[in-house]
């Protein structure tokens, strides 16, 4: 008995077919690995407790200006923002504040909340804020547990023990506040340290 044979045009179709419906699998394998690590979920917690609006994993939160530029940035593992009273929290955030004409500066912690106004970031835990150098400003790290950042005025402040360091000096305080515009440091008490010029 012999076995069917198929047209060259009907092998040509079926082998298109398949190619296409490969293909259309793999685009979507693609696209969905892509977007896998921003989810979204709604969530609501017990009662008495704050009720989550929404849940986003794998994120950068960007401010924009008024004149459309980069105001700040936010990139964080986990972004929850809350129904009860509006703020926003982010898991492993990395704060990133941007100047014209410079580099932007780097704030990263192990937990920080956003105001409902977005007018005040407090970060918490590990709290590293890096200086990078430019020609109009030396590099400096402050490290401390817990910080408040007001972007609007450039100012950062805690009121914990923190370590100011850079290429020429290293100091301890307990407290202090920082202008992060024209790197000015209040020091609270307990200052002591070491310069060299």
């Amino acid at each position: 008995m012999a076995s069917p044979r198929f047209s060259d045009s009907r092998l040509r179709l079926g082998l298109a077919v398949a190619a296409v419906v490969s293909a259309l699998a793999i685009g979507v394998t693609v696209w969905v690995e892509g977007w896998r690590s921003l989810a979204v979920y709604s969530l609501t917690q017990p009662a008495g407790e704050r009720t989550a609006e929404y849940v986003l994993v794998g994120l950068t939160y960007t401010l924009m200006s008024a004149q459309g530029r980069p105001k700040y940035r936010i990139d964080a593992r986990i972004m929850t923002r809350y129904i009860n009273d509006r703020n926003t929290e982010f898991l492993d955030p990395v704060f990133h504040l941007y100047r014209p004409g410079e580099s932007p500066l780097q704030a990263r912690a192990d937990w920080a909340q956003l105001s409902r106004k977005k007018d005040r970031l407090v970060l918490k835990g590990d709290v590293i804020v890096e200086q990078p150098q430019t020609q109009a400003r030396r590099t400096y790290t402050v490290k401390t547990s817990e910080a408040l950042v007001l972007p609007d005025q450039e100012v950062a402040t805690t009121d914990r023990p923190l370590t100011l360091y850079g290429t020429n000096f290293y100091i301890e305080s307990v407290g202090g506040r920082i202008n992060l515009r024209t790197q000015k440091v209040h020091f609270f008490k307990e200052v002591k340290g070491i310069y060299e010029p």
